[in-house]
């Protein structure tokens, strides 16, 4: 297999592992902070300007123009067929930012990470400039507006 695509593939795999695993913590917490430590730090941040990452993430999408959208359920399309062999996913379906193909709540962050690794050999990677990620208990496929991966997180990965 080229470098290429095992480098892509690992980077979807820590992608969805991310996403998987801070979705995992927002539904066991509830979604609120665990410390109260972690609370006054999120007042800091937002007196003094700072957006938390829940709002960089709401403020990530491009809206898709009937070209995207046709684009980016192609490729829904490919993963909705190979992952659901495997389990229950929803079809595929576009809204205004984004694709989404909801997750049954026995998965497994994990598992999916691990599915879509395999799906990604399969199908190949994503669209030109698109994100395909595991948030909550869906897969979503979208274009970013930019990047809100932390600094110090790019920097451990070169």
């Amino acid at each position: 297999m080229p470098r290429r695509h095992v480098l892509v593939v690992m980077a979807i795999a820590l992608a969805l592992a991310a996403a998987g695993g801070v979705a995992a913590l927002v539904i066991r917490d509830g979604g609120q902070p665990v410390t109260r430590k972690a609370q006054k730090t999120q007042k800091r941040e937002r007196a003094a300007g700072k957006k938390t990452v829940a709002q960089l993430t709401a403020a990530n999408y491009k809206i898709l123009k009937p070209k995207q959208t046709t684009r980016l359920l192609r490729y829904a399309d490919a993963a909705y067929a190979c992952m659901s062999k495997h389990i229950d996913l929803g079809k595929p379906r576009p809204l205004r930012t984004k694709i989404v193909m909801t997750l049954p709540p026995s998965a497994t962050p994990a598992a999916i990470v691990q599915l879509g690794a395999r799906c990604a050999l399969t199908i190949g990677d994503p669209p030109r400039n698109a994100s395909f990620q595991v948030r909550g208990h869906a897969v979503i496929l979208y274009l970013p507006k930019y990047c809100i991966l932390d600094k110090k997180v790019v920097a451990l990965s070169r």
